[in-house]
Order: C-alpha cells, then sequence, then structure tokens
C-alpha cells in the first residue's frame, strides 16, 4: 500500500511539473539499457521485447529474417532443380545407400539416410527431393539459431545472429553444393542449444524430453557430435548460474530417450567397428608416425581451421565494429557470456586432446561447423551495446549480398562449368545416358556400376532399377536382366570383377554433358546386359 501510494505520489508531481519528468525518463532509459534479455533473473513469463519491438508500426525484425529466409531457400531450391542434371558426391552417396532401410550405411550414422528415404518416398528419388530435405535442414539451422538468439539479446541482434550464418561460407556455400551429414548435425545443435537457453529461463518436463530427442538426432547425425554435448555440457556445470539445468532429477528423462533412440545403430556399431570408426580415423591421421612432428601438424592444421571456417564473418565484424567494442559491452549478462567463454575453452582442450592424445593430424574447417554455427550470437552476447552502433544496419545488408551472391554463383556454377570445358559433377549427363540406354532396348532391374559417384547419380535415370555400386567380393545380385555401365577406360576393370562377365561384349556410345559447347565431344560409356536374360537379347 505505502508503495502504491508513494508511486502514485511520483507519478501525480510529474504530471504537474512537466520538467520534472526528464529525470525520470532518463533513469527508465538507463533501466531499459541495463535489463538482461535472458530471463535468469525476472519473470518467466515476460517476452524478450526490445526497443525495437517499441517502435508503433514497424516491421519486427523476426519478420524481416524469416521472410527473406524462404524466400532465398525457395529460390535456392528452384535453381537447383533448374539448373543441375547431375548431383554432388555426398547426395550420389544418399541415392546409392536409401534404396533401403538399415541400421547403418559405413562410415557415416543413419538419420541422414532415413529422412532421405522418406523424402524419396514421397517425392521420388530426385534432385527435387535432394533439395527439399537439405533446404529445409538449413532452414531449422537458422530458425533455432534464432529461437535460441531472442532470449539472450535484442530481438534485432536475434535476428542478425540468425541472419550472419550466412557469412560463414560452409554454411552459406559448402552446405548448399554438396554436404548432408555436416548439415543436419548442426541442425541438431542448434535445436539443442535453443532447448538448453530455454531450459535456462524456464525449465519444464516436455523441454527435458525433447532435449533427449535433439542429442539423439545429432549423435545418429554425425559422431563428431559428441564434442559439441560435452563441451557445451561441461561449460553448464563449470559455470554456477546454468548447472541446474543438467543437476534437474528430469535431466533422466533426456538420458533416457537418448539411450532408446541410439541403442539400435550402437549395437549395429558394435557389430561392424571397422567399417565404422576406421574411416573417420583415416580423415584425422597421416601416414606419418606418432610424435613431435605429428603434433606440431596437428595444432598448425587445429589452428589454421578457426579463421578460415569463420571467414568471412569475422572480416564483416570487424570492419564494422573494430573500434571502440569495449564502449559496448554495457548491458552484458555476465553468466551467459561466461557460458560461451567456457564452452570455447572446453571445445578448444578437445581439439588438443584429438592431436596429443588421439594422434590427429589433419582438420578440416567444414569439421567446425556444428561447434561454431553459433559464433555470431556468442559476440553479441559478449557487445550488446551493439545495438545501438550507427552501423549495425550495414551487418544485415552483408549478409543480403552473401545471400544473393551464393545463390547467383550456385544457380551459374554448372553451365560456367559446361561452357569452359570442365565436366562438373552436376553436368553429368544421367538423363542422356539413361535415354541411350533405353532407346537401344534394354530395360534393366538391376543396374551395376563403377564408380560410386556414377552409381549414385544414375538411381535419378533408372528409379525402377536395382543400382550396384561394383564390389568384387562376388555377393549376390537381384534376379533379373543386369546391365554393367560404366565410362568407357573402366569397362575393363568392371567386367573382370566376376568370371561370368568375362565374355561380355560391350556397347559404347557417346552422350553430350551438360551445358557443352556444340561441337565438344561428350562423355563415353560402355555397357553390356549380362545375366541369365541376357542371352539372346541383342541391343539395337
Amino acid at each position: 500500500m505505502g508503495g502504491d501510494g508513494k508511486q502514485t505520489a511520483i507519478g501525480a508531481a510529474t504530471l504537474a511539473d512537466p520538467d520534472s519528468r526528464e529525470p525520470v525518463r532518463h533513469g527508465l532509459c538507463i533501466l531499459r539499457r541495463h535489463m538482461k534479455p535472458l530471463a535468469l533473473t525476472t519473470d518467466p513469463a515476460a517476452p524478450n521485447a526490445g526497443p525495437s519491438a517499441d517502435r508503433r508500426g514497424a516491421v519486427p525484425p523476426a519478420a524481416w529474417l524469416f521472410g527473406g529466409l524462404l524466400l532465398y531457400f525457395a529460390l535456392q531450391l528452384a535453381m537447383r532443380v533448374l539448373t543441375a542434371e547431375g548431383v554432388e558426391l555426398d547426395e550420389a552417396e544418399q541415392l546409392l545407400w536409401t534404396q533401403d532401410l538399415r541400421w547403418g550405411y559405413g562410415p557415416q550414422p543413419p538419420l541422414y539416410s532415413w529422412l532421405q528415404w522418406g523424402f524419396f518416398q514421397v517425392f521420388g528419388a530426385s534432385i527435387f527431393a535432394l533439395a527439399l530435405m537439405k533446404n529445409l535442414l538449413l532452414l531449422g539451422t537458422y530458425s533455432c539459431t534464432w529461437l535460441a538468439a531472442r532470449r539472450l539479446v535484442e530481438p534485432r541482434l536475434a535476428a542478425l545472429s540468425s541472419a550472419s550464418l550466412l557469412l560463414l561460407m560452409q554454411i552459406v556455400w559448402e552446405s548448399q553444393r554438396d554436404l548432408t551429414h555436416s548439415v543436419l548435425v548442426t541442425t541438431s545443435a542448434a535445436a539443442t542449444l535453443a532447448l538448453l537457453v530455454e531450459l535456462l529461463r524456464r525449465p519444464r518436463t516436455g523441454l527435458y524430453l525433447l532435449l533427449g530427442v535433439a542429442v539423439a538426432c545429432g549423435l545418429l547425425a554425425k559422431y563428431s557430435f559428441a564434442l559439441f554435448i560435452v563441451a557445451f555440457g561441461g561449460a553448464l556445470l563449470w559455470t554456477p548460474g546454468t548447472r541446474r539445468v543438467l543437476i534437474d532429477r528430469r535431466i533422466v528423462l533426456s538420458v533416457v530417450v537418448v539411450l532408446l533412440l541410439v541403442a539400435p545403430h550402437a549395437l549395429w556399431v558394435v557389430d561392424h567397428l571397422g567399417e565404422a570408426v576406421n574411416s573417420t580415423a583415416g580423415k584425422l591421421s597421416s601416414d606419418h608416425a606418432r610424435g613431435a612432428g605429428q603434433i606440431a601438424r596437428g595444432l598448425l592444421s587445429l589452428a589454421g581451421i578457426w579463421p578460415s571456417f569463420l571467414a568471412p564473418l569475422w572480416v564483416v565484424l570487424a570492419l564494422l565494429f573494430g573500434r571502440g567494442l569495449s564502449a559496448h559491452r554495457d548491458g552484458r549478462d555476465p553468466v551467459m557470456h561466461s557460458l560461451f567463454a567456457r564452452y570455447l575453452m572446453l571445445l578448444l582442450a578437445l581439439l588438443v586432446a584429438t592431436v596429443v592424445i588421439g594422434g590427429a593430424s589433419h582438420f578440416n574447417d567444414r569439421w567446425l561447423q556444428p561447434l561454431l554455427f553459433f559464433a555470431p550470437l556468442m559476440f553479441f552476447v559478449g557487445w550488446p551495446g551493439l545495438q545501438r552502433h550507427p552501423r549495425l544496419h550495414w551487418l544485415g545488408w552483408a549478409a543480403g549480398v552473401m545471400a544473393l551472391l551464393s545463390l547467383t554463383l550456385l544457380s551459374l556454377r554448372p553451365w560456367y562449368d559446361g561452357r569452359r570445358g570442365h565436366i562438373g559433377d552436376q553436368n553429368l549427363p544421367v538423363q542422356g545416358l539413361a535415354q541411350a540406354v533405353r532407346e537401344a532396348g534394354i530395360a534393366p532391374a538391376v543396374v551395376v556400376v563403377e564408380p560410386k559417384h556414377l552409381a549414385g547419380s544414375l538411381r535419378l535415370g533408372f528409379p525402377a532399377a536395382r543400382i550396384v555400386h561394383a564390389t568384387p567380393d562376388g555377393s549376390p545380385l537381384p534376379a533379373g536382366p543386369t546391365l554393367l555401365l560404366t565410362y568407357e577406360a573402366r569397362f575393363d576393370a568392371l567386367r573382370a570383377q566376376r568370371p561370368e562377365w568375362a565374355t561380355a561384349v560391350p556397347v559404347t556410345i557417346e552422350v553430350p554433358y551438360a551445358y557443352a559447347k556444340p561441337g565438344v565431344p561428350g562423355i563415353r560409356f560402355a555397357y553390356a546386359l549380362v545375366g541369365p536374360k541376357a542371352e539372346g537379347t541383342t541391343p539395337r
């Protein structure tokens, strides 16, 4: 009662004396400036609304963000379908693997292949289904990053934290060009981050269940996701203001969900340990023996991938905000700033351990994608005062320019490769080759192809056939007319893999590649029909 009366008296005095409003207004501005967006110490039910949300008639930053992202990914999908005839290597592997469902597919966890199988069931084995799934996953990464950022920084900075992912080349270029499992594991990491941030704000049982699903998806997307979980989990326990999320009894629900979802594939890994582990170990190691030289090479490689992965983001941030960053630390949340700083320290320690203990001597910058995708968010958590920086809007323009540039160059790449006589993966004449075989009167039930990229690609041309990547292990083939097909120079090696193929007589054809200049020689292929039904079948 006394407090309410005092506030009423202050309000009445302010209304009576206009000059007295200025100190109050000044005090409110200071209070608003230093309010922490993450509601660790405020009302959990209160929405996070910053100054930009108070402008009457202004379009919310999130509306600009998602409107632009939807347009961007729709154009990426359309241009990929319209301009490319072939597929990249990772996509060809998915076309090959998703002919059936398995608990494991070799060196990579199976979740991406399971999801892609579902898209193929709905849309058919096509470039459209490949591109649609990838662009939806990328949209999920941007969306989950924004969901986490809106609880940590002001709305304008939250939108820029998401949009600035366009300034990471591995995400804006490589993820669109070819990556598969790295795209899914990054989406899983972004979902995990968003859930953890929401649990810091208001713990709920349902969120712990969803956290288990997100972590399981990450582990089933790429084994390196374990680094993200260990580093971020360790940072949560290390930071006094955040460890309550992991010591809550409901975290057991998350663990149970993870174990239930991951167990079937884990049992498969136990039975196929060499197949699942050797490829990953080979990527990290080299032919050199362990020792001081290997450690030096590993540490140098590790040091080099950080600026490479973060480019051109760090260049743009340095140009826009390089001077006077210390003046924009006001309003910094010490809890979240400490959490992210400790995450980076633990992550670096884990990566150094893979060099010193694990013998790693080579790192690829794309391996940092699920580990550092939220670098823009960490930057704005460290310098929240940048919301008032006069050049802040230029960061949005830089992200937009990068989006337009990547869309244009990716769309023109097949045409450019074809015109300059360089046969890129997307120039492979899949449909032309399949049409030439069909015109010869051949309708194979099985197509045996070498190499792997051509094998996966030809599923687009022979959707009703079983595509087999040639292996000399003598395993039985499905019944029906079998077509041996490969590049002309490789046919003898393919034919020699099985004794019953030794007498196969090849037919050679030349097919122009996509966007080739007139008069330029095409690609020469050789094929032969073998098997029980091959006798008496003469290609026209």
